[in-house]
């Protein structure tokens, strides 16, 4: 998989044969909740089959992931 860096400074990414956006959003953001961000910012994707045929440019938008929420407990609280 090779995505781009367009002159404007977005990242696109072009399907080959067989992709699916879950793996495509896996493999640049690192995590599968990342899928309908990829969504988001390419709203005619949900018209399409889930295997994507080749060709297709895909916008690859800035994401940052929710600081993860810990809570401590004490034994005795």
């Amino acid at each position: 998989m090779k995505f781009n860096v367009q002159p404007d400074g977005a990242v696109t990414y072009t399907t080959c044969d067989g992709d699916m956006v879950d793996l495509i959003a896996y493999r640049y953001y690192g995590a599968h909740e990342t899928t309908p961000v990829v969504y988001r910012a390419n709203p005619d994707l949900a018209f399409m089959p889930e295997v994507l045929p080749a060709g297709v440019v895909i916008v690859m938008p800035a994401y940052t992931p929710p600081p993860q929420v810990t809570r401590q407990t004490n034994l005795w609280d």
